[in-house]
This record gives C-alpha cells, sequence and structure tokens, in this order.
C-alpha cells in the first residue's frame, strides 16, 4: 500500500511574520501623517477661536461687488454674473456657494458648493498640500479648493455651474486686504 504524506497547505511562520511587520509599518506611517494633520489643523485653527463655535451665513451687498470675508480679513470683487453668491464661515473655513437654478425640475438646483478659501498663518509652501495659493499676504496667505463634482442635472446647469466657478477663480486676483 502506498503511504500517503500528510501535506499541509498555509502560510509558513516566516510568511506571517513578515506580513505582521509590513501591516505594523502601514499602520505606524498612518498615524504619523494622522496626527501630523490634526497638528496642522489645530495650528491653522487657533487664529479664530470664537469663530469655530458659530456658523454665519451671509449674502453679499447687491449694490456692490465686494463681498467681504471678516473673519479671513480680506475682501474679493466678483464680476456682476456671480455677485449673488453666498457664504458660510466656519472658523478659519469660507464655503462659497452659489444658487443653481433646477431647470428639469429634479431638485438638483440649490445652493451648490463653488469653492472654499482657507486662511493660514506664514509663508505658503507649495509642498504643504494645504490647497492652491489664491493670495500670499504679509502675515498670512489664502489658499482655496474647487468642488470635485458639477451641481445640476441638465447640461444648462452643469454650464451655468462651471461658470460661476471659472468666473469665482478668475476673481480671486482680487483679493485684498479689509481696509
Amino acid at each position: 500500500m502506498n503511504q500517503q504524506k500528510n501535506k499541509q497547505s498555509g502560510f509558513s511562520l516566516i510568511e506571517v511574520l513578515i506580513s505582521l511587520v509590513i501591516v505594523a509599518l502601514l499602520i505606524t506611517v498612518g498615524i504619523l501623517v494622522y496626527k501630523n494633520q490634526q497638528k496642522s489643523k489645530v495650528n491653522t485653527s487657533s487664529t479664530n477661536t470664537q469663530a469655530t463655535k458659530s456658523t454665519t451665513i451671509v449674502s453679499p451687498n447687491t449694490n456692490q461687488n465686494i463681498i467681504k470675508f471678516n473673519q479671513l480679513g480680506v475682501e474679493i470683487s466678483v464680476p456682476d454674473s456671480i455677485k449673488s453668491i453666498s457664504y458660510t464661515m466656519t472658523g478659519n473655513i469660507v464655503y462659497v456657494t452659489d444658487n443653481v437654478a433646477d431647470t428639469n425640475s429634479n431638485n438638483y438646483g440649490g445652493n451648490c458648493s463653488i469653492a472654499a478659501l482657507v486662511r493660514f498663518n506664514g509663508q505658503y509652501n507649495a509642498n504643504s498640500m494645504n490647497g492652491t495659493l489664491a493670495k500670499q499676504f504679509s502675515t498670512f496667505y489664502i489658499t482655496y479648493a474647487h468642488p470635485q463634482a458639477a451641481c445640476g442635472n441638465t447640461p444648462t446647469d452643469i454650464n451655468q455651474f462651471s461658470a460661476d466657478v471659472n468666473a469665482f477663480s478668475s476673481s480671486l486676483s482680487t483679493l485684498t486686504l479689509i481696509p
């Protein structure tokens, strides 16, 4: 009679140990990145501790195309096509929104985010991953980010939304300190 060898399948002890070391390294790197990100958030939000407790929705003055972001200490001049934008301020972040019409009545219209502005102290560093530089001032800088998706359901809605995003982006060069 042929004697069958007892074949065992699975991972060897060395393979398991190598896998555990790799997972431990990935977790360590993840924790370090997370702590660094949290530290960065604490440093940037410390400038407006009172502002982080409340959110204010403000609509710009219809007589002028100047919008003041008091908590950021800056103002911007926007074209007539987007002078009806509104914004929400939370701490040192401004969420700029625009009311996009729902041409198909599918409930896809409404306030759509066209940009976010953030104030950071110090000099801008392109490697900091704080966003795209909008304007450098003497003691701080403003960065911006655009939404990752269009707002609206029809080509007309999406085109209007894209035009509004582009108009706001073009206005960023007009950022100035509030007198």
